[in-house]
């Protein structure tokens, strides 16, 4: 399992507290995540949570991704079963 964490562009947008030493942590840039297509096109810079969340399937990740944005919280520990379904491999909803 892998964690991505997408930043603007620069290093200095990586979190202080990040532990990036971390194996199976993937940082991301903007310009990594969009297309060379649409960076042309002047779709970067940008702060607009839709146009990053809409270029998410552009990440190898296996079948299913879990995908939070950075205004929510989660309040207890997590399982992957209180996400995926073991039986089914569906989301657990």
């Amino acid at each position: 399992m892998s964690l991505f964490v997408s930043i603007e562009n620069s290093t200095s947008d990586i979190p202080i507290w990040l532990n990036r030493s971390q194996t199976n942590l993937k940082i991301i840039t903007h310009n990594q995540l969009f297309s060379p297509e649409s960076i042309r096109k002047g779709a970067l810079p940008t702060k607009n949570s839709n146009a990053i969340e809409s270029q998410l399937y552009r990440l190898n990740t296996t079948r299913f991704f879990f995908y939070l944005n950075d205004d929510v919280i989660i309040g207890k520990p997590l399982k992957i079963k209180d996400i995926l379904n073991p039986k089914t491999k569906s989301i657990v909803s």
